[in-house]
């Protein structure tokens, strides 16, 4: 069942590939055009295909890795004064290179990442950030996101600026 956005904390995406892989692949799968186009065409073309601003897609340097790729996303919420982690996964087989919230279900709990009640601000973002460091050392068992890149970055970026003891105490 569909979390009340009013509850959610964050939503922390999970990718096929890392930035990098993301990149890489898109810059072979061009170069791989390339040599197909230049192969088939006379030498008058092969100069024109030479030219990176005549290549067709995929053009790595247009195309942002944050948006492509995503196969899920954990949902940190509120349950009364609990923060509890649940994961969504893509339910397509082939995985596409643009993002649609119709294509993913929610798989279930994960953990509880912290009795939020019990503690200070600063407690709860440090549970918060143990809980993703302990999740990436597989100590939440065997999920289906083990193989995964799960980017905590803007996470990380982003947690040192809120007060969630204070979001809890509003919804309580």
């Amino acid at each position: 069942m569909p979390i009340n956005d009013d509850k959610v904390i964050f939503r922390v995406p999970i990718y096929k590939d890392t930035p990098d892989e993301f990149y890489k692949s898109l810059k072979d799968r061009r170069d791989k055009i390339i040599q197909q186009k230049i192969a088939s065409v006379t030498s008058f073309y092969q100069d024109y295909y030479s030219d990176p601003n005549n290549l067709p897609h995929p053009n790595p340097d247009k195309i942002s890795w944050k948006y492509n790729r995503i196969v899920g996303w954990i949902e940190l919420y509120l349950n009364g004064q609990v923060i509890k982690a649940d994961s969504w996964k893509i339910r397509l087989k082939r995985i596409p290179n643009h993002f649609n919230p119709n294509y993913f279900d929610q798989v279930g709990k994960i953990a509880d990442v912290c009795h939020a009640h019990k503690m200070d601000n600063d407690e709860i973002k440090e549970k918060t950030i143990t809980f993703f460091t302990k999740l990436n050392n597989g100590r939440y068992g065997n999920y289906w996101f083990k193989n995964y890149f799960i980017y905590t970055g803007l996470l990380y970026k982003q947690i040192k600026y809120l007060d969630i003891k204070e979001m809890i105490m509003n919804e309580s």
